[in-house]
Formats: C-alpha cells, structure tokens, sequence
C-alpha cells in the first residue's frame, strides 16, 4: 500500500474511533447542542473559517452511536465574498458500538443531503480553499504511515444526494447540479455496488447528463479495485453539438492491481453517433509514467446511420443509394513516460476503399511530432461514389485512383513533402504543407503535377429541384450567394499543373494555375493554357477584406481558332474565324444579381476569316430590296455570314455592355453597329448596320446592285436568348430616297458639267487656219 493511503485511512479509521466514543460519552452525559460556540470556535480556531450550526444536533447510543447535524454551513475565504464555501441542510453518520469491543469499525450509512458547494478561482489564480491546503499540510504523513495498524473498518454506504456545486473561474461559470452519489458497502475484498448521476452546465451553454452504474469491489493489499459490469451514459446538448444532441454509452470491466502497477480496461462497448466500438485497454509501468495498449475495432459502420445521428442533410438521391458498411480498427501503444505513440496502425474500409496508416509520433501530448504513412489501395472512385447516389455522365477513360503518402508532424506544421498516386488513372504528383497549425490564418503551401483530368466525367449531374428561372431578369440566379470569407484570412501560395485538361467539352493543354493569399489581403489567381491553336491567360484578384467583396478579372486570348472551340463545347460552329479577345472587367457584391448590376470595364475583339452562323446579312439585305420593289434576288439563301475581318470594342457600364466601333466586311458587304446588352436584365437593343459595296460582285445581282451604297438597319430587341429582329425600313425608304435625289442631282450635274464642257470646249477650240492663196498664172 502507498504511505499516502495508509497515512490517510489511518487517520480516518482514528478520527472515527474518537469520534464514536465520543459521542458515546456525550450522548450519555449531556445535551450537545451546549456546546455549537464551543464546536464553531474549535473550527474557527482550526480552520480560520466560520463554521454555523443553524439546526440541531441530534444523538443517538444503541444499537448505533449516531449524530444527525442540520444546517451546517462554512464561511468563505477572506476576499471570496459573503457567499459561504459549502452548506450542508444534513449530516447522518451512524457507528455500531459491540464491534468497537472487538477492534472492529462498523460505520452505517453515512447520508448527506442537499450539498452546496461554491469553490472559486480569480484571475490572478489564487482559490477559496488555498487556506485550508494549507493548514492540512502541518501533518507528516511519514509520521502517520508509521502510526499503527489498519483496523477492521466497514461503512454501510454512503449516499451523497441533491448536491450542487458552483465552480467559478474568472468570469466563467461550471454548475455540478442534481448530482446523486450511493455506493454500497465499503469493505476489503466486499461485493459492493456504485450509482452515480449528475447534470453539469458548461460556460458555453453545453448541457451535459451524465449517468454511472457499476459492481465495485477493493482490496487494501496491493491495493486492488474492480468496476465490473460498469454502464454509463452521457448525454451532451447544446448549439456547438450536431444535432442540438448526441448520446454517448458505455459498457467495460476495469481492473487495478497495484502490485502490478498494472490496469485493464476489458469488455468495452462503446457507442456514440451510430458508431459502435469494441476491444480493451491495457495499461502496465504505472508507477513509471505508464505503457497503454490499445485494440479497438468497429465492425460494423454505417453511414447512412452516421449523418442521420449527426443530422447531416442528405439530398433525396442520396437518400435512396444503396450506402456500403464500413469497419475500422485501432492498434498501438501509447508511453506516457516518453509521451510517445509508437507501433499504431489504423485501418479503415467503406465498400472497395481501403485506407491504411502506420502512425509514429513523439510528445503526443505536449508537441507533437512525428509521422504517419498513408496508403489508398486502388479505387475505382467513381463507382465508389456512386453507390452514395452520385451520378455521373456514361464517359469512357479513366481508370483507378490511389495514393501513397508520408505526413510529417511538427509542433507547428503538417509537411507531405512527396504525394505520389493516381487520379482517375493519371498520375499524381506534388507536395504540400500547413504551418503555423492553431493560428488563425495557418500557411498553406502547394505543388501539385497532375497528367490528365477530364472534368467532364466528373461533373455530378444536379437534380432538378424546380429552382429554375422561368423567364428573364436573372430568376432565381440573381439570389445566389457567393462566400467569399473564405478569401478574407487565407495565407496561401499555391500552384497546379495539368498537362491535359477536359472541362466542358473544351480540351486545354499545359494549364497552369498559380494562387497567392496573406491575411488582410486580396487573393490573386493566375491561369494559364493552350487551346485550339493559340493561348489563354487570365488573371482573377478577390478582395473579401471590406464589408463587400470585390472582383476583377482580366482575360486575354490570342490566336484561338473559335469554330473549334464553339464546336467542342457547345456542339456548333455559330461563329468561326482566328480570334483575339482582351477583357478587363471588375464587380463588386456577394450574389450573382449584386455582380451584374456592379461590372464595369471594357472588352475588344478581333476575328479574321470567320462566319456567323444562323444570321445572314446579305439575304437580309436582298429581302430588304424585295420589300423596296426592286428586282428579287436569285441566290441561294446562304444563312451565314462570311466576313475577312470582324472588330469591335465593349465598354462596360453598372453591368451594361455598350457596343462601338463594330466593324466589318465582306466581298459584297461592310457593316457597323451600335447599341447595348444589359446583363442584369439579360436583354439588348442592338442596331447592324450593313452596306452594300459597289463592285463587280453586287453589280452581277439586280437585288444588291439596286441598294449599292446603302445602309440596311436591322434592328435586334429584347430577351437576349431569343431577339426580336426586324428591317427599319423607314430609315431606309429615307435613305434610299435620298440617294435616289442624289444619283438625281448628281446626273443632272452630269449633264450640266458634260454641256459646260461643250460650251467651253467650243469656246476654246482653236480655228483653222486659212490655206494660202494659190499663185497667178504665168502671164
């Protein structure tokens, strides 16, 4: 037996004996309640505290020596307030006299009800009861260790019911309340039993219940202790616990032998959030620090059950999925004199996922360091979701994802400094980091290589929930909320390389991404690739730091062959040509309507030996001459529109794009235009403004030849998805009209300047001149 416990159950054992006789000779001799300024000034005297005996003090003398004691309260602290430090509303402790005779201690049932309890701590660290450490401190417990024999003691029980204690800490306050303690008979080597509940308030509205029932059984020698068939369960509610409640429960057998140093925690069944746990605890060297063996397993994980229990909002597919069970096992042992873990392993499996990690780690408790080798087996990954209800497009490729990895573990940071693997059959590889683990904004670094990603196999096809906008205006898109927070904090530096890369249909090559983040700051994306014959780059800034974020994105595309690039993502060459597009626009706001309305900038554009799909200027344009009652055209309807050259510039205003300077030509047309697309209201109001040339082309068709030199307007109004298009032909009637007065004026101009020439012609036409006069005859 340790001195400490023996000095301490020798001390009781005398206190008891004292304390039966005499009560013994005070119950036979005189009234006790004589004596409370005698008993309260023995305790002022021993304690420096104020003990009141507000009740009375009741005695009883065979077949027990018993005292009941009512209202008893203890003052507090000096500078701890006038609260008192414990009440007791009453205290029954009972001793049977005949087996004093025999050496022997029989102690009832020792009752104590309605305790109150107010232990207190400052801020500078000093507690209520300091003083009373103290003065128990005067006793040497070598001293008692060496003051005899154990003698015979038995207690009854004890039942320690309605207690409340209040532990305040500062500005924050723990209430113990309800709390109801019965323990059977305390005897060596006795069967006995122990009920335990109590309800416990925590500083940050946490509710806890908690419940305990076991078998207990001691001995002194050694000393040894046993809890068998020991059942507890807590319940926790609060606004922190998923939920608003989880249950937790246990089931084991404990064991101590103190002459082992040696515990077992056996038998252990344990259950929270659909989970349960089974295996045992061994603990050895526990005079050393201690050497604890864990092996715990779950055979059987569901986690359909899981987010069910953790309230975990499941979308109806999901709901539906065949879910597969899962199992999971723990092994290691835990020096708690080297503060190490070493020899762990865990295993998990979910279906085909099978993930494995041997875990080695240094000052668990204090600064941990260590590693952790994590090994996926190979997954067919998309299948494995799909059992979940995730469905994902029938696209052929891909192939197994897996992943080998080593953790490095600091006190501070989290270091893969070699991720090698596959992902959806293409090779993985990279590095990353955490620093600065527990601080607010941790530094996040990372190099990631990866060969081939098609995203497309990996869009999750959405459910149609009835969201959808019905009409223009933006719908139910224009709500949406983008988080941005996320942008406000974050202390990165990251970057992304994919050789090959398939997202909405569009094939990219050589991408790369680049991010930087510090705290306070904007975070700022860099993309950069090769696609259908040219290069893409674009720079994106995010600023979440203000009270509303802001945006910007610059964009610029050289050389892209847009047919190509139409075709593949949308299915349709609408537009072709070599193309080149600069955009630099900034927004500000936290949902897609606020985004649109607040984009400004502007935008260029150049396409070269291209056509429009869908929109033919030039059979417009010979309607328009059908329509004026000039001669019908012959020629086919082309339903396209070439053109060698096509420009234009954008200026963006409050989510309004205003057109200028849209130029461009053809053998038989050039055209202009002018007006504006309003995103916020998802319409436009557009003017083209094609003109027929004056070259052989058109002067081979009657219908062009006839409007040579005019303006066709064609306006285009409307929802922006479906345009209204229409002729002004108004506006041409007036122009035609007046080139018609024009050709007019400028005939009879001809005409004059041709008649001015004739006059002046003959005015100015030199005489002839006179031949010479022939000679006379010879006379």
């Amino acid at each position: 037996m340790s001195p400490f416990l023996k000095w301490f159950l020798l001390i009781f054992a005398g206190l008891i004996v004292s304390l039966g006789g005499a009560l013994a000779y005070v119950a036979a001799t005189f009234d006790p309640n004589d004596y409370k300024d005698q008993i309260t000034a023995e305790v002022g005297k021993a304690t420096g505290r104020q003990l009141t005996l507000g009740g009375p003090i009741e005695l009883t003398l065979f077949p027990w020596l018993g005292a009941r004691v009512q209202q008893v309260s203890l003052s507090n602290a000096q500078g701890f307030g006038d609260e008192p430090f414990a009440v007791l509303e009453q205290i029954d402790v009972r001793l049977r006299l005949l087996p004093l005779l025999k050496g022997q201690v029989k102690l009832g049932v020792i009752v104590i009800r309605g305790l109150r309890a107010n232990p207190t701590r400052k801020a500078d660290g000093s507690t209520n009861w300091d003083d009373l450490v103290e003065k128990g401190k005067s006793e040497d417990p070598a001293e008692a260790d060496s003051a005899g024999d154990m003698p015979d003691l038995s207690v009854a029980g004890v039942e320690i019911l309605g207690a409340r204690i209040v532990w305040r800490d500062g500005a924050e306050l723990t209430e113990l309340r309800d709390m109801n303690l019965e323990i059977g008979e305390i005897a060596e080597n006795a069967d006995s039993t122990i009920d335990f509940s109590a309800a416990v308030s925590l500083p940050n509205a946490l509710e806890i219940v908690a419940s305990l029932k076991s078998g207990l059984r001691f001995g002194l020698e050694g000393p040894t202790a046993q809890l068998s068939g020991l059942t507890s369960e807590i319940t926790a509610r609060g606004p922190t616990i998923p939920a608003g409640e989880q249950r937790l429960k246990l089931a084991a057998d404990i064991e101590y032998v103190g002459a082992q140093q040696s515990a077992r925690i056996s038998n252990i069944e344990l259950t929270a959030a659909a989970v349960e746990l089974v295996g045992a605890i061994s603990a050895s060297k526990l005079d050393q620090g201690g050497v604890v063996e864990i092996d715990l397993k779950a055979a059987k994980i569901d986690p359909r059950a899981i987010s069910k229990a953790l309230a975990v909002e499941l979308s109806p597919a999901m709901q539906k999925a065949d879910w597969p069970d899962g199992s999971m096992s723990l092994n290691g042992v835990f020096d708690a004199a080297k503060d190490s873990l070493r020899d762990a392993r865990l295993e998990a499996t979910l279906g085909d996922l099978q993930l494995t990690a041997k875990i080695l780690i240094n000052q668990l408790l204090s600064a941990p360091a260590g590693t952790v080798d994590i090994n996926l087996a190979p997954l067919d990954l998309r299948a494995f979701l799909t059992r979940f209800g995730m469905k994902f497009p029938e696209i052929a490729g891909g192939g197994p994802t897996q992943l080998t990895s080593r953790i490095q573990l600091s006190p501070d940071k989290l270091d893969i400094p070699k991720l090698a693997g596959k992902f959806d059959g293409a090779d993985l590889n990279g590095s990353l980091s955490v620093a600065n683990l527990g601080a607010a904004a941790p530094a996040l670094r990372m190099d990631l290589a990866l060969q081939k990603f098609d995203a497309d196999r990996w869009m999750p096809e959405s459910e149609d929930d009835g969201s959808k906008s019905a009409g223009g205006g933006g719908g139910s898109i224009d709500q949406m909320e983008l988080p941005m927070d996320w942008a406000k904090d974050l202390n990165v530096t990251a970057r992304a390389e994919i050789k090959e890369l398939r997202a909405y249909r569009l094939l990219f090559r050589n991408v790369l991404w680049t991010a930087d983040g510090r705290p306070g700051q904007p975070v700022k994306q860099r993309f950069g690739m090769t696609a259908y014959g040219g290069e893409i780059t674009a720079n994106n800034q995010i600023d979440a730091t203000g009270a509303e974020p802001k945006l910007g994105l610059s964009l610029a595309a050289k050389a892209i062959a847009l047919g190509d690039f139409l075709q593949d993502g949308w299915g349709s060459k609408w537009l072709t040509g070599t193309t080149t597009l600069n955009l630099d626009v900034a927004s500000r706001g936290s949902t897609v309507g606020a985004l649109r309305k607040a984009l400004n900038g502007e935008a260029s554009y150049r396409l070269q030996d291209g056509e429009a799909q869908g929109l033919s200027l030039l059979d417009i344009v010979r309607g328009a001459s059908a329509q004026l009652q000039g001669p019908k055209s012959t020629a086919a309807d082309s339903g396209k529109t070439e053109f060698a050259e096509l420009v234009g510039r954008m200026l963006i205003q409050n989510g309004r794009l205003n057109i200028g300077e849209l130029a461009g030509n053809n053998p038989w047309l050039k055209f202009g235009g002018d007006g504006w697309i309003d995103l916020a209201q998802e319409n436009l109001n557009l003017v083209l403004k094609p003109q027929v040339l004056k070259n052989e082309r058109t002067a081979s068709e009657p219908a062009l030849a006839h409007l040579a030199g005019l303006i066709v307007p064609i306006k285009l109004t409307g929802n922006w998805g479906s345009p209204n298009v229409a002729l002004d032909l108004e506006s041409m009637v007036k122009d035609r009209a007046k080139a018609e007065l024009n050709r007019q004026v400028d005939k009879e101009k001809d005409k004059l300047e041709d008649k001015l020439q004739d006059k002046l012609g003959d005015l100015f036409k030199p005489k002839p001149k006179k031949a010479p006069a022939e000679p006379a005859p010879a006379q």
